[in-house]
């Protein structure tokens, strides 16, 4: 996963949901199995 953020102040909003988002998705899990 790979997020790009900018450090302008009229985007923070948007930052801080990207970075909300990237924490978050660092902890999702996925369970694989074959199919038989």
């Amino acid at each position: 996963l790979i997020c790009t953020v900018t450090p302008a102040s009229s985007n923070s909003e948007e930052t801080h949901n990207t970075l909300k988002f990237a924490h978050r998705s660092k902890h999702v899990e996925i369970k694989a199995s074959q199919n038989k």
